[in-house]
């Protein structure tokens, strides 16, 4: 399946994603520092980024940016936006949006609705990937969209 970076603070949530993407069959490398994140990212090549906004070390924000610095897809990204924070929820998901995030989750959300986000996202990577002649990228990440990206094509 994919390979998924986790950048999270929270040692429990960022278990409970680490088990979550992992039963789905996901690679998963996590970390509580955004700096680390970055590092990891360099090293491994992420399929995915799921990103705590409110990561104690480095903004979450600074994170988007620095990955889209380093050739990333903002749009492969997922944020995970708190509500009652500094900022409300709803002008946290405005500010992901202005520097090219597609989605994001504002907690409270199920195991179900990261995944479902999760998924729509690699298939979009994939199918994206497979049109600019990259379909064993596609096979490697999603094989069950293998078939219908080539019928499609």
């Amino acid at each position: 399946m994919a390979t998924i970076l986790v950048i999270e603070s929270n040692h429990g949530r960022r278990e409970a994603l680490r088990y979550a993407l992992r039963k789905e069959g996901h690679e998963v490398i996590a970390t509580s520092s955004g700096h680390e994140g970055l590092l990891l990212f360099n090293q491994m090549e992420p399929d995915a980024v799921i990103l705590d906004m409110l990561v104690q070390d480095i903004s979450g924000i600074m994170v988007i940016l620095e990955l889209g610095k380093r050739g990333f897809s903002k749009e492969a990204i997922i944020p995970l936006i708190d509500q009652g924070a500094l900022i409300s929820a709803e002008q946290m998901l405005a500010m992901t949006r202005a520097f090219g995030v597609k989605r994001a989750l504002v907690r409270l959300f199920t195991s179900r609705q990261l995944l479902d986000q999760l998924h729509d996202l690699l298939a979009e990577t994939a199918v994206e990937t497979a049109h600019h002649g990259g379909m064993e990228h596609l096979h490697t990440c999603c094989p069950a969209l293998t078939e219908s990206v080539v019928m499609s094509a």
